[in-house]
């Protein structure tokens, strides 16, 4: 009898290193669209409704202030984004409290979104820096 088996596949990914030198407690969504949706939350959540999305605050993606925490980054998505880019909004914690994430969404609650190409991210040193004054 022939051998028949799976092969587990892990996609390519890579650790960014996300420093918050921000005096408040952040929660990071990645996403290769120039929006914050829905659609990006559930994908990058791994979640398949909007009632599972509501329920989910990874904590994999919270960077307390003045701090610097890894967050994965799963580029091996890079070729299905029209321009390259990654995106990285920034939603600080009080948006977070009191607000589902439709709110969040309708309300574009991120205080930033920055940008990086893969090329820049190798020539940071796969480092993010966030930091906002007025706060």
């Amino acid at each position: 009898l022939p051998f028949l088996g799976c092969i587990a596949y892990d996609p390519p990914a890579k650790q960014v290193s996300f420093n918050n030198k921000s005096k408040m407690n952040v929660l990071v969504c990645i996403t290769y669209s120039d929006t914050l949706s829905i659609e990006n939350i559930k994908e990058l959540y791994d979640v398949n409704s909007i009632e599972n999305v509501n329920q989910v605050i990874h904590e994999d993606y919270y960077v307390k202030s003045n701090n610097k925490e890894d967050i994965v980054l799963l580029y091996w998505k890079m070729g299905n984004n029209y321009d390259n880019k990654i995106r990285f909004f920034v939603i600080p914690e009080k948006s977070i409290e009191g607000n589902d994430w439709v709110d969040i969404v309708e309300n574009q609650l991120y205080v930033k979104k920055m940008i990086y190409t893969i090329k820049q991210l190798k020539k940071n040193n796969w480092e993010v820096t966030f930091n906002i004054t007025n706060q």
